[in-house]
């Protein structure tokens, strides 16, 4: 059996503090600002209404960024002016991505002179809010359902997992890749717990064919089975992860790169890549 584990992962609030020189032309006026105006908070939810935490917040121009806490908040702080570059920070309108893989891209215009927010202008209150609730549209629905909800620790175990791909929109272009490399329709194991990401190789059945798919308006599905030889999963609760990346709309390169090298890679960092995934859990005691 091929099996991959890695170190715990460790996600940070602000992946980068690379500072790229664009957008130097201020659109929005001479009003003048006070000091110390670097951070911007706001609030993003689903179209059902609900929050989502990890929703990925980036920044153009400054490559900063954070993600949404459970209830959907963030908060966004601009590094020090005499680290942006040039003299005395950077001036200019940029855009302020929310990112989620499955989900439509979404984006507000943010003005900034001298490194600092432009508070009480455009999207931005006085008090350094967004003054819009940004709400994002669900492009792919994924669904894990588990043949078995638990599985032992000291025993051989065969598991089936049913990965069923609902597209919320008219058309959705995925990349669903049957091999990666050496991996034969690789799945990832994810520790609820420590984060430890554990790739096994599985044996596939259902859908063939083309690793690019254009799904729509149908869902489809992909059945495969993972074995689990004894003593190979630490007792404890898994996520169960496809590994796909969505190709509906283009993204940014610079915020996927953002995200670490390797996030929309099959292996360990690919849990940096920011998706809503529903589904069962399973339980190694």
């Amino acid at each position: 059996m091929k099996v991959m584990r890695v170190i715990p992962l460790i996600f940070l609030s602000c992946l980068s503090l690379t500072i790229f020189l664009a957008c130097t032309k201020n659109p929005f006026g001479g009003d003048e600002i006070s000091g110390g105006n670097r951070q911007i908070r706001g609030q993003v939810r689903f179209t059902n209404g609900s929050t989502q935490e990890d929703i990925y917040i980036w920044l153009e121009g400054f490559d900063v960024g954070t993600r949404t806490d459970q209830g959907g908040q963030f908060q966004l702080t601009l590094p020090p002016p005499a680290s942006q570059g040039g003299q005395g920070g950077l001036s200019g309108a940029f855009n302020l991505y929310f990112y989620l893989a499955n989900f439509k891209l979404a984006s507000v215009i943010v003005g900034i002179r001298n490194g600092s927010f432009l508070y009480s202008n455009g999207e931005i209150n006085g008090k350094g809010e967004l003054i819009k609730l940004q709400i994002l549209y669900q492009i792919l629905k994924i669904r894990t359902a588990l043949g078995s909800k638990t599985v032992f620790a000291d025993s051989n175990n065969f598991l089936a997992v049913e990965f069923n791909l609902e597209p919320q929109v008219n058309s959705a272009i995925i990349f669903f890749p049957a091999q990666v490399g050496n991996w034969i329709s690789p799945v990832i194991f994810r520790r609820t717990a420590t984060d430890e990401v554990f790739i096994f190789n599985s044996v596939i059945a259902g859908l063939a064919g083309d690793d690019t798919i254009t799904l729509g308006p149908d869902p489809i599905k992909r059945t495969v089975g993972v074995s689990l030889d004894r003593g190979i999963l630490p007792r404890g609760e898994y996520e169960i992860i496809p590994y796909l990346l969505v190709k509906s709309e283009p993204v940014p390169a610079a915020l996927i790169a953002s995200l670490g090298e390797g996030a929309d890679e099959l292996g360990p960092n690919y849990l940096r890549m920011p998706f809503h995934r529903e589904g069962d859990r399973l339980r190694v005691e």
